[in-house]
């Protein structure tokens, strides 16, 4: 189990899959070794989970356990985490989606630092991945299509030749 920081007050805890499981139930606590939580559950296959919401300079403790049916896996590695305001804060600034919320077509705008190409990839709540593409930079923008998506609250990861942002966009 692996946790990384991917936008301010986010963490994208991630793990390896294991053989027959239907899914993961993941923990949390404040309190190393103790009091932990169960925060979500993810589908069988599924091994990221985002948390979010999470409180600037707090440590957090997290585990995963596996599980098939009515059987549970013992407690992963246990992560240790302090939560940050975490933000390429020149880049994420310079970088903007318009509308916002949008209906599904919006428009990326980039500093011109930002060159070529732009590897895009939407996480729903859950910190599922629902879709990955690459986008051509001209003129220092792009149009980015997320129409065929449902209505929600998603997070956008670019990932540029100068950096990787995320950014929360709402789908009308």
């Amino acid at each position: 189990l692996i946790a990384t920081p991917v936008f301010p007050f986010m963490m994208q805890l991630q793990w390896a899959n294991v053989v027959q499981e239907t899914g993961y139930s993941v923990w949390s606590s404040t309190t190393q070794g103790t009091g932990f939580q169960q925060i979500g559950t993810t589908a069988a296959n599924v091994t990221t989970f985002l948390v979010n919401n999470l409180v600037a300079g707090q440590s957090y403790y997290f585990m995963i356990k596996s599980f098939n049916g009515s059987i549970i896996s013992s407690n992963s590695n246990e992560v240790a985490v302090v939560a940050t305001a975490l933000e390429n804060t020149n880049l994420h600034t310079q970088i903007t989606l318009s509308p916002n919320p949008t209906e599904g077509i919006c428009t990326i705008r980039v500093p011109d630092v930002v060159k070529g190409e732009i590897t895009c990839t939407l996480f729903d709540e859950a910190g599922k991945d629902r879709w990955a593409g690459k986008v051509n930079i001209t003129d220092n923008q792009t149009i980015l299509d997320l129409s065929k998506h449902a209505k929600g609250t998603y997070i956008l990861r670019l990932q540029t030749n100068k950096g990787e942002i995320w950014k929360k966009i709402i789908l009308l």
